[in-house]
């Protein structure tokens, strides 16, 4: 029988943690979101992924501070996604061009306007959008099983 092993610490702990060996088992590392009461879950749930999926970018794949998201070349987001597993999400990348983009738009974008989130929004409705060297990247996350 597994016992759980519980970890206290911040981001960087936490990125260390998931990020500093091989890509622990689908599913074997439980998150817990104990968010701000002015926060939905939803909404607090995106943000910690977007923010485990962006430090797992730079721990993996960057010599400094920073990474762009257009320096990432599919085999990358292959691997983050095997981190990813390990605690039951996996990150979608969408590329777009400005006019591929106009047939791809999603409304309401939670993300930029929270007021929109209800009781029955799912986090996996969630998304963030970014425009770079004339492509708009969309990144949302979805439950893995």
């Amino acid at each position: 029988m597994n016992e759980s092993k519980y970890l206290e610490g911040g981001g960087e702990e936490f990125t260390e943690y998931l990020f500093s060996r091989d890509p622990p088992e689908k599913n074997s590392i439980q998150l817990t979101f104990d968010p701000p009461k002015d926060i939905p879950l939803c909404l607090h749930i995106f943000q910690e992924l977007l923010m485990i999926f962006t430090d797992g970018m730079k721990y993996l794949f960057s010599n400094q501070d920073s990474l762009s998201i257009t320096s990432l070349r599919s085999e990358d987001i292959i691997l983050i996604n095997r981190y990813l597993h390990s605690i039951g999400f996996e990150v979608i990348i969408e590329t777009f061009t400005v006019h591929d983009y106009l047939d791809n738009m999603i409304y309401p974008n939670f993300f930029m306007e929270p007021e929109l989130i209800n009781e029955t929004t799912d986090f996996s409705e969630l998304y963030y959008e970014t425009f770079l060297e004339s492509y708009i990247y969309r990144a949302s996350f979805k439950r893995v099983v």
